[in-house]
């Protein structure tokens, strides 16, 4: 299972914010959350999702994947904060 969220303030207005898991270059279906359109800034956003990944190989890369059409998170007054955590379930 994997779980991410991240959040922080916008530094220009976009029209649409949103966040993906892939492995390789594949969405993992479920894991992909957007805003659209995106707040003006310098708004705060926060997106996430929780989803169960079914891994298949000894070794498996998976990537948290910025793929909005031009909104772009700062860390603007700290705000830029991201979290992932992944649990094996047995």
């Amino acid at each position: 299972m994997i779980s991410w969220n991240i959040s922080g303030a916008l530094a220009a207005a976009g029209t649409s914010f949103s966040f993906v898991l892939r492995s390789g270059a594949t969405a993992i279906p479920g894991g992909r959350a957007f805003n659209t359109p995106a707040p003006i800034a310098p708004d705060s956003i926060s997106l996430g999702a929780t989803l169960i990944v079914p891994v298949t190989g000894v070794s498996e890369t998976i990537d948290l994947f910025n793929d909005g059409d031009s909104a772009a998170v700062t860390s603007a007054g700290g705000r830029l904060a991201a979290q992932v955590s992944i649990v094996k379930l047995s």
